[in-house]
């Protein structure tokens, strides 16, 4: 009950028409699972394994799939913004290198 409908209810609830159609498809492939499995699946570990497919495919799968497709850039290791163990780049081309400044005079003695 909890994985076939209140995950998908949930999980899917910015697409609010479809998550509740989901979900009462959710407690209908519960029952087909439990009640009727298929030939090859008799055992309660498969069954079960039945009943965690349901929200992966209908709720992790469109969601991932759905967020790969609004964030397609994702930053390399080298755009990271804390520094890393390697010496800074030169300045590139049409970059100006800004000399440091002199040392400051020795105090008089």
């Amino acid at each position: 009950f909890l994985l076939c409908f209140m995950v998908p209810l949930f999980g899917l609830r910015t697409y609010a028409p479809l998550n509740s159609v989901v979900s009462n498809l959710g407690l209908v492939y519960a029952a087909v699972c439990i009640c009727c499995p298929p030939r090859g699946v008799q055992r309660r570990a498969a069954k079960a394994a039945l009943l965690v497919l349901y929200p992966l495919v209908t709720v992790a799968l469109p969601l991932g799939l759905h967020y790969w497709a609004t964030h397609p850039h994702l930053p390399r290791p080298s755009d990271l913004p804390w520094p890393t163990q390697s010496a800074p780049a030169p300045p590139g081309p049409g970059v100006k290198a800004v000399p440091a400044p002199p040392p400051p005079p020795p105090p008089p003695p």
